[in-house]
């Protein structure tokens, strides 16, 4: 299957050092890295994940220590051309964070963003 889904991740540290084989793979298409304590640096070396992967189509970061520093992800969100589900639901953002967030997939008829 394409999915990946573990609490092997359970630290900042651990999301940076899968980011390099999410970009590079070919064939994985959902990662659920909900509640793993990731930062905002785990979330920028993600966001380099997200846009060298071809073949993912959904992440789930909800429950994690995002905060407002999205922009990396934002962009990240805009530019995959595979990507059509992303959840952030409770990870410490403000309403500007949110807004960075929904203008980046707002030309995505059907994406489904969850904050």
């Amino acid at each position: 299957s394409g999915d990946w889904s573990s609490d092997v991740c359970s630290s900042d540290l651990g999301a940076k050092a899968l980011a390099p084989a999410i970009a590079k793979s070919g064939s994985l298409t959902s990662i659920d890295l909900a509640a793993n304590r990731l930062d905002y640096d785990s979330a920028k070396a993600l966001a380099t994940a997200i846009e060298g992967s071809g073949s993912l189509t959904s992440i789930n970061l909800a429950n994690n220590l995002i905060g407002n520093r999205v922009k990396d992800i934002a962009e990240a969100i805009s530019l995959s051309g595979s990507l059509t589900a992303v959840d952030l639901q409770n990870n410490r953002m403000g309403n500007e964070a949110k807004q960075i967030l929904r203008e980046s997939v707002q030309d995505r008829v059907g994406f489904n963003l969850k904050l």
